[in-house]
């Protein structure tokens, strides 16, 4: 929580991630402009 502003920014500076290490589940939907915008205007 008491970190520095540089440790903040570049703290993750050079690490990498593997593709092992998280998987994803579920299918993507598309969305169009229209559906984007109801649902930007319902959200509080």
């Amino acid at each position: 929580m008491n970190r520095s502003l540089a440790n903040v920014l570049f703290g993750g500076f050079g690490a990498t991630i593997t593709a092992g290490s998280a998987q994803m589940e579920g299918e993507v939907k598309p969305l169009s402009p229209e559906d984007a915008y109801f649902i930007l205007e319902a959200a509080d």
